[in-house]
């Protein structure tokens, strides 16, 4: 191989290291309640990976995961779920082919996320249950950043 070609090489390898990105996943503030509508987010520093990525919940006592999305779209910054595991301590695993980057841990409870209407001393009426969570909400979206 010539001297030429050997420097060529050299710089588009230094290239493709630079525009790797970085990615955050961001920690959910408060706690997550079975059944609810929750936005998972992420920051992307750099240029967004063209591959698909994946998603995933880890349970901290099992370290047992659960797959949310398997073809993310990492471009979007942001994924709706359905909150559909047991509670326990759990933190948000995204791979973007470089590997696995982490939330901190958060909370899954069963119910009502806390902060909700019913202080935990009294019950709701009876046959009802609170369901409407606090923080910041569109609609039935609780959103966690």
């Amino acid at each position: 191989m010539s001297y030429f070609s050997t420097i060529t090489l050299s710089i588009i390898a230094v290239l493709v290291v630079l525009v790797v990105s970085e990615i955050t996943v961001n920690t959910p503030t408060g706690t997550l309640s079975t059944g609810a509508l929750a936005t998972i987010t992420w920051v992307v520093n750099g240029v967004a990976p063209t591959i698909a990525g994946t998603l995933k919940i880890r349970n901290r006592a099992t370290n047992e995961d659960t797959t949310i999305d398997g073809a993310l779209d990492l471009s979007k910054l942001s994924k709706q779920w359905k909150v559909d595991v047991q509670p326990g301590q759990y933190l948000f695993v995204i791979n973007d082919g470089s590997g696995e980057k982490f939330s901190g841990f958060f909370n899954v409870i069963s119910g009502v996320p806390s902060g909700a209407p019913n202080p935990p001393n009294s019950s709701p009426a009876s046959g009802s249950r609170p369901t409407k969570p606090t923080g910041s909400t569109t609609g039935s979206t609780t959103t966690f950043v």
